[in-house]
């Protein structure tokens, strides 16, 4: 459900959309560090639910100047899953129990119901700003920043302390210079200017038998790029 408009004789623009989604049988693939090799898992979570709002904004303020920004509210958790992997080394104290009724067999699982899904941050925002003039004649020059900010998530399937990812920035930037007629352009781009560093994924490192030793995905870097356009 969503509502958008365009008012302010078109210099204004925003929407507002509402959404749940239900999910049956969600195939979770979970790292098993209970042995030598790392082993790759794949259960069903009986039902899960995803529902939030988001908002975005584009004011376009002058003739030169525009800002927008936007806002993601969002709530991700599993609604019945009680045979989740277990976290490496995770204890009977901390929720991982033989789930097999058979005395010979050892199935080890805990309850997740209620939990968050992985990369699911509860907050999600950005703002930015661009601005474009002729500082020469005859040549277009935009300068743009923006910044995002993701909330706290998860990083491991199996919500192993170890795979929490806090919050962080984002900060990028640029400045663009080209012709009127838009037949090319020259463009000074900078990326993750705060250099900030965050999981897309995490495993328990088995080679350890360290509990607190994580092995895991990142993002990339600050980078800084020298960039040109042509257009035939």
């Amino acid at each position: 459900v969503g509502y958008k408009a365009t008012v302010a004789g078109g210099r204004l623009r925003f929407d507002i959309n509402a959404y749940s989604y239900k999910y049956d049988d969600l195939q979770v693939v979970s790292a098993d560090n209970s042995g030598t090799v790392q082993q790759f898992n794949v259960r069903n979570a009986a039902a899960s639910r995803v529902k939030g709002v988001q908002m975005s904004a584009n004011w376009q303020a002058t003739d030169e100047l525009r800002f927008y920004g936007n806002l993601g509210l969002n709530s991700a958790k599993y609604t019945k899953f009680k045979n989740a992997q277990c976290f490496a080394q995770q204890t009977v104290a901390e929720g991982c129990v033989d789930i097999d009724p058979d005395p010979v067999r050892v199935l080890k699982a805990q309850d997740l119901s209620g939990k968050r899904l992985i990369r699911a941050p509860k907050v999600t925002y950005s703002i930015g700003g661009d601005y474009s003039t002729q500082l020469i004649s005859g040549w277009n020059t935009t300068l743009s920043a923006s910044g995002s900010y993701t909330g706290k998530y998860q990083a491991t399937t199996d919500n192993a302390p170890g795979g929490v990812q806090k919050s962080y920035w984002l900060l990028n930037a640029a400045l663009k210079m080209g012709p009127e007629d838009g037949s090319y352009e020259f463009a000074l781009l900078g990326r993750n200017l705060t250099n900030s560093y965050y999981k897309l994924q995490a495993f328990a490192w088995t080679a350890s038998s360290n509990r607190d030793q994580y092995t895991a995905f990142w993002n990339r870097p600050r980078e800084v790029v020298i960039q040109g356009t042509f257009r035939f």
